[in-house]
């Protein structure tokens, strides 16, 4: 592998459930990865999303319904979610999706290292199906993660502003042990704010103070980067270490190899019962390795006609000791559809104490 790598993030324009690829798949990060600056970038995870945005409990929903909100658990009451009342199933500690938690999307996604080297996203959050909630009025989403392949939510990092937050991004200011934040307000102004803790930021309820900047945001990807219908973000290097990460996690499986034992028959066998014997070869399986190091047998569909005329060598009697014959035959496999259940509902999981 290529110690030169980089990893782009981006959103998709939506284009219909059919293709996977409906408002709730297509606004959300997802992640490409290239290794030299002249190779084409490929889509890990299929080209499928792979951080969304979290929903957020409403004010009413109790304590003990919130940890069924495993990624947003944590936040306070959303300013930016009108009240309302809670359904019935909050007194059971549980919620009911777009009812007692509003589903949220995101765009314009940024990544960013922290000062420790870590991962971070910034990002505009908009209401489910890409629609703006009020949020982007004043503040953006944060997340980090250590490798890319699980993500620690944060919640909003609140600026002092009310005149749009379009596009933020995020960057280290080492000189000064602090983070720029930098976004383009809706009088097409540059803006940014510091602060010395981005992450202790998000979620703590306190607007960072905002100045005219005449300086640049940090440099978001341009062009078209061949992905279909991709909204690109921006990219940045990582190590080779980094991107082994994602590919073992995000990466196709692919088959590296495929072997078929060697078959015999006894050569003391004659008429039907070396006819039988060969026919019985039509089970022999495959055995194939995948690049994750796991290994697997398939099924063979045979060259039946092959097979018929080796069979029928066998029981007259002059396939000889000794001599080998070939056949043909291809691994079956199955095809699955994009979406794989059509009409399903995702399933929800809990803990059930009787």
């Amino acid at each position: 592998m290529s110690a030169n790598y980089s990893l782009l993030c981006y959103t998709r324009e939506a284009t219909g459930r059919e293709e996977a690829n409906n408002e709730d798949i297509a606004y959300s990060m997802h992640l490409a990865l290239r290794s030299g600056d002249d190779a084409e970038w490929q889509p890990l995870n299929e080209n499928y999303g792979i951080f969304f945005a979290a929903g957020v409990p409403i004010a009413a929903a109790t304590a003990e319904s919130r940890h069924a909100c495993t990624a947003a658990a944590h936040f306070a009451a959303d300013r930016f979610d009108a009240p309302r009342p809670a359904t019935d199933a909050v007194a059971h500690g549980v919620v009911m999706p777009g009812m007692d938690i509003t589903l949220k999307s995101l765009k314009n996604p940024f990544l960013f290292r922290l000062a420790d080297g870590r991962f971070a996203i910034a990002a505009t959050r908009t209401a489910r199906g890409g629609e703006p909630d009020g949020s982007e009025r004043s503040a953006f989403l944060l997340a980090i993660s250590d490798d890319l392949t699980a993500f620690d939510q944060r919640g909003l990092v609140l600026l002092r502003t009310t005149g749009g937050v379009n596009h933020p991004s995020v960057s280290f200011d080492a000189a000064d042990a602090c983070y720029v934040v930098s976004w383009t307000g809706d009088d097409g102004k540059a803006r940014t704010a510091r602060t010395a803790d981005i992450v202790a930021a998000a979620g703590s309820g306190r607007p960072l103070d905002v100045v005219e900047s005449a300086s640049s945001q940090p440099l978001r990807q341009t062009g078209d980067c061949g992905i279909p219908n991709a909204v690109v973000g921006n990219s940045i290097a990582i190590s080779e270490p980094e991107a082994e990460r994602l590919i073992e996690r995000f990466g196709r499986i692919r088959n590296t190899g495929t072997s078929v034992p060697a078959q015999r028959i006894d050569a003391g066998l004659h008429g039907e019962d070396a006819r039988n014997a060969v026919l019985a070869l039509a089970a022999t399986r495959a055995e194939l390795s995948y690049s994750d190091g796991s290994q697997a047998t398939r099924a063979v569909d045979w060259n039946m006609a092959q097979l018929e005329a080796i069979a029928q060598e066998a029981s007259e009697g002059t396939l000889k000791a000794g001599q080998t014959r070939t056949v043909e035959g291809v691994i079956r496999q199955s095809v699955y559809p994009v979406p794989f259940a059509v009409e399903r509902a995702d399933p929800s999981v809990l803990s059930f104490v009787k």
